[in-house]
């Protein structure tokens, strides 16, 4: 508690900081008192800290997608084995004005297909699907995650610390989806933008609509599940693995789901397979720091005349 009191207060505000220390008071023992002070002078400095992105939100948001390098194909612009993290796997799409490809995109890839020998040098790679979910039978209201942001515009956001980078992620939840469970929220890049400040990243949909949410996410990793048909994301009851036979897997909606607690961060999609075993791997575990190859979509086939 000490080290509180060595703080500017005098930034709080009268009103703030009569109002912070009645909420201290009513703490029943030290520990509670000085984790409650924790958390709000976080949450009051990720307030101010944030406050001038959004005079910039929307010139951001203007930008759509003009000029974008779109279409049916894909190319590797960053191989597996030389991996980056997330971060700058979006700084390397928006500096050649590129679309990462979508989690549902690669999925088509991965059924033994001739597509998927032409890029097969990005797995493991990053998706441009970015996700958010709680904890297995939450709620995302009064989830210890989810926090009302101030700053920006009085939305409740999904904060997200990358252990390794310290890096905060934030996606907004909006009022309709607050009370839901078991449901995964998503968002498809171009649909939204990474706005940075330090060591916060906020993922800013480019409209409300630009959100959606995939119902009965599994509450358990390391099972095989069916896809959404709309971003291939894992949903409902496990099944069972999909067996390569001949060369092709006759199950190509099947997915193998990698899952934390709760998250905020892109999808990750591998390719991996032992024997007769699965592939299609969906990883919503991993964290943004970590290095993956990245594929974008392409006009024609690289190489192509």
């Amino acid at each position: 508690m000490r080290d509180f009191l060595k703080l500017p207060w005098r930034y709080f505000g009268a009103n703030n900081i009569y109002g912070f220390w009645a909420m201290v008071s009513e703490k029943e023992t030290s520990m509670e008192a000085e984790l409650f002070c924790i958390e709000y002078v976080q949450m009051w400095f990720l307030n101010i800290s944030m406050h001038h992105i959004l005079v910039n939100v929307g010139a951001v948001a203007a930008k759509g997608e003009m000029g974008l390098i779109r279409g049916p194909k894909l190319e590797v612009l960053v191989p597996g084995h030389k991996g980056v993290p997330f971060d700058e796997a979006l700084r390397i799409a928006e500096r050649g004005r590129r679309v990462i490809a979508s989690n549902a995109r690669l999925g088509k890839v991965l059924v033994c297909s001739k597509e998927e020998s032409s890029i097969m040098e990005v797995f493991n790679c990053w998706t441009g699907t970015m996700a958010a979910y709680v904890e297995p039978g939450s709620r995302f209201r009064g989830s210890p995650h989810v926090q009302k942001v101030a700053s920006l515009d009085n939305m409740y956001y999904q904060i997200c610390t990358d252990l390794e980078t310290g890096e905060r992620y934030l996606f907004p939840i909006y009022e309709q989806y607050l009370d839901a469970r078991n449901l995964l929220l998503l968002s498809e890049y171009p649909d939204y933008s990474l706005l940075r400040d330090g060591k916060y990243r906020i993922v800013k949909p480019r409209a409300e609509n630009s959100v959606d949410a995939v119902a009965n996410f599994p509450s358990a990793g390391g099972f095989v599940y069916l896809a959404d048909p709309n971003h291939g994301i894992p949903q409902g009851d496990e099944v069972n693995a999909p067996v390569l036979w001949e060369g092709q897997y006759p199950d190509p909606e099947k997915r193998y789901l990698r899952r934390a607690s709760s998250r905020v961060g892109p999808v990750s999609c591998s390719n991996i397979t032992w024997g007769h075993g699965w592939r299609r791997v969906i990883g919503l575990n991993v964290p943004p720091s970590v290095g993956f190859g990245v594929a974008a979509e392409s006009p024609a086939t690289v190489g192509a005349p």
